[in-house]
């Protein structure tokens, strides 16, 4: 069975933990609580933080509301937290790390969308990655631009950081494509604007084609 390349990400960012044996997770801006599910049938205590989560969760999951900002934990009440494709959603990266720091014992580990921008589909990923967060910004929500290692190590601060770049390189489908772009066009403010703003990203996806995300992993020590 084939996997995407985000499925690849996620599974190995899940040995990652795991090879941790961590007592207790919590995932921060877990969504609808995938990862937690999957650790908890490994038999690790998880739960979760969400802004458009709530109560114990789906499918009896404990999930929290909560935002990145301001985690509702005491100090080292985690052996790991992670966020695993949600760093683009903060709506301030640096507080939100030092809250991950604060309730983590152990380590704090992130996985997040990237681009390799030196191979032309992914400079094309990128280009079309920044046009859709751009119409997401217009209509109100929070979708930051892929953070790099360096702005994750200048956060990290005084605690070790270790960050790699993963990737498997394989076209995104032309399906996708489209629906990606109808998807945005039927969202967005200005619709005309978007049209024409994303016309040089067509352009460049005609000329070098277009591949799917590469991701960034960081594992921050907090203490061992």
């Amino acid at each position: 069975m084939h996997m995407t390349p985000q499925a690849v990400y996620r599974n190995r960012f899940k040995r990652v933990v795991l090879d941790q044996a961590p007592s207790s997770v919590l995932d921060v801006g877990c969504g609808d609580g995938g990862l937690i599910r999957s650790l908890n049938d490994a038999g690790i205590v998880a739960s979760g933080v969400d802004p458009e989560a709530g109560g114990a969760g789906s499918g009896g999951l404990k999930i929290v509301n909560a935002v990145a900002e301001s985690l509702p934990f005491d100090d080292d009440a985690f052996d790991i937290v992670v966020s695993e494709f949600s760093l683009h959603h903060f709506a301030d990266f640096t507080t939100s790390v030092t809250e991950c720091v604060r309730v983590a014992r152990r380590y704090v580990m992130f996985l997040d969308c990237w681009y390799d921008t030196s191979i032309p589909s992914q400079k094309c990923a990128e280009a079309f990655d920044l046009w859709m967060k751009g119409i997401d910004q217009a209509a109100g929500e929070i979708h930051n631009p892929v953070l790099t290692a360096g702005e994750i190590l200048a956060v990290a601060g005084d605690v070790a950081a270790e960050v790699d770049h993963w990737l498997v390189l394989e076209p995104m489908a032309e399906e996708k494509f489209q629906r990606l772009i109808n998807d945005s066009l039927a969202k967005a403010p200005a619709k005309q604007a978007a049209e024409v703003n994303l016309e040089p990203v067509l352009q460049l996806v005609q000329s070098n084609g277009i591949s799917e995300d590469g991701a960034i992993f960081a594992k921050l020590t907090v203490g061992l």
